[in-house]
């Protein structure tokens, strides 16, 4: 059993009072919990005498057994709150904006900041009143493309309320976590940290009357965007996507670590690759496994998931186990439980190296990491422009700092150059020259290698075969010499 089954079914239960499914409805609590073949959840209902409370948890637990597992045992709590319309944008008194627009990619390294900043300097040349919140709190970039890194913020007396005054250049006024925190430290906060921090920045700023306000959502679909949807009444949402076929596929991170678990397994090691990253999964596209779908094997008394096995690589995803064209809009809670579950009550066997693609940033996912496994190390990838080396800054810092204390392995500048097919000796540094390498001697960690941006690297990705299967191409090479480091 998995988080998804347990939604999909609990869609085929109607609350009477309403006529909509459980799910349309709003009544799930983000607290699936399952171990083995016991799952609990709880329901949320307005009021502790609804007449239709007993019915609808019998029908909730028929649904568990109909369309899940008939041998499952089920929990379900019952939880009373009433239900509140989320507020509009102009019921936020220090907001007042006539287009909310939010920003969203499904993955990281697409340009969504890099857009978001341009459309609201674009927008203000135009002569607009513009607001610009950054809202990922993993990895805030706005503070760096505006130039305004030693800003920070002052409260002023409103109303009887003390309130944040957003940084304004350019014509834009903005805030960011990025303006409150020291920029070289990961900010490592569960998802109810985070939605708090961004609830904070939006009802306790200063931010007037605006034509717009645009945010910059982390990439994926979480916490955040939960937290937006039910506080701000928004206009619309811009999608960023890069034009490969995958692009799903983190840019910054994703390539390297399919090309690399299939390098070690061609050395001839035993390799699982486990992809972390609920809200975007990559490994069922770039593994050419997209039909797949894991059984469960009586291992020792217990019902184990199988993981898939292509390329001489186990592995597991949760693209295996859900509707490739819906987003994941799971809080961390649940995400974390998915995780742990893909870990425990799977059947991976005894191997050699055990690989987690994590999403990008520094958060529950990462956290439940360092909890429920004892990390050999971590290799941090980036690119080698200075936006994302500010991430990649972050992500070392989160694994050196005092609570978690990963060792970090090495580093790994993504698309260091860009080479085309027809002038294989030529080099153009698209993103900047040596920025990785130059971060791994300031930090004092190795540079496992530099990964140009190269035609063949992104094709096997999307079509379902990595460059690390092509004996004798230079690209696999490069990734057989970062193998080298890690034995």
């Amino acid at each position: 059993m998995y988080p998804q089954q347990i939604i999909d079914a609990l869609q085929h239960v109607r609350y009477p009072g309403t006529g909509k499914n459980l799910i349309e409805g709003g009544m799930l609590e983000d607290d699936i919990r399952i171990s083995g073949m016991e799952v609990s959840f709880s329901l949320i209902f307005e009021k502790d005498n609804d007449p239709f409370r007993k019915s609808v948890v019998k029908a909730a637990e028929a649904a568990i057994h109909t369309y899940v597992d008939e041998n499952a045992a089920v929990h379900i709590h019952t939880k009373f709150v009433k239900q509140n319309m989320a507020p509009k944008a102009d019921s936020v008194e220090n907001l007042r904006a006539a287009q909310v627009i939010a920003i969203h990619s499904g993955k990281g390294g697409v340009g969504k900041s890099t857009i978001s900043a341009n459309l609201a300097i674009a927008l203000a040349k135009m002569g607009y009143k513009v607001g610009l919140l950054d809202a990922d709190i993993h990895g805030p970039s706005i503070p760096k493309m505006f130039h305004t890194e030693g800003c920070r913020p002052v409260s002023t007396p409103v109303n009887g309320r003390n309130l944040i005054e957003p940084i304004e250049q350019y014509g834009v006024k903005m805030l960011s976590i990025g303006f409150f925190v020291d920029p070289q430290q990961a900010v490592v906060w569960r998802g109810g940290m985070a939605s708090n921090a961004i609830k904070q920045l939006i009802q306790d700023a200063n931010w007037g009357e605006l034509d717009y306000f645009l945010i910059d959502l982390p990439p994926g679909t979480s916490d955040i965007h939960l937290t937006m949807v039910q506080h701000l009444h928004l206009t619309g949402a811009i999608v960023v996507t890069t034009p490969q076929p995958v692009a799903l596929v983190d840019a910054r991170k994703g390539v390297d670590m399919f090309n690399l678990a299939i390098a070690l397994a061609k050395m001839g090691y035993k390799v699982g690759l486990l992809d972390a990253d609920i809200h975007g999964p990559s490994i069922p596209k770039m593994f050419h496994t997209e039909g797949c779908r894991p059984v469960s094997t009586p291992v020792n008394g217990r019902n184990l998931i199988e993981p898939i096995e292509q390329y001489g690589v186990k592995m597991l995803s949760i693209g295996f186990f859900v509707d490739p064209q819906q987003a994941v809009v799971w809080r961390g809670g649940m995400a974390s439980n998915a995780i742990k579950q893909l870990i425990q009550d799977a059947n991976w066997g005894e191997l050699d190296y055990f690989l987690i693609d994590l999403p990008p940033g520094t958060s529950d996912i990462h956290l439940t990491m360092v909890q429920h496994l004892h990390l050999t190390g971590a290799i941090v990838v980036t690119t080698p422009q200075p936006v994302a080396l500010v991430d990649a800054r972050k992500g070392v810092d989160m694994f050196m700092n005092e609570k978690i204390n990963v060792p970090v392995l090495g580093l790994i500048e993504n698309m260091a150059w860009f080479t085309p097919a027809e002038l294989p000796n030529n080099r153009y540094y698209i993103f900047g020259k040596d920025g990785g390498k130059q971060l791994a001697e300031e930090l004092n960690i190795p540079l496992l290698g530099q990964i140009p941006l190269v035609q063949s690297i992104r094709e096997g990705g999307d079509e379902g075969m990595p460059i690390a299967l092509q004996d004798g191409h230079p690209a696999a090479q490069m990734f057989e010499d970062i193998c080298q480091h890690l034995r």
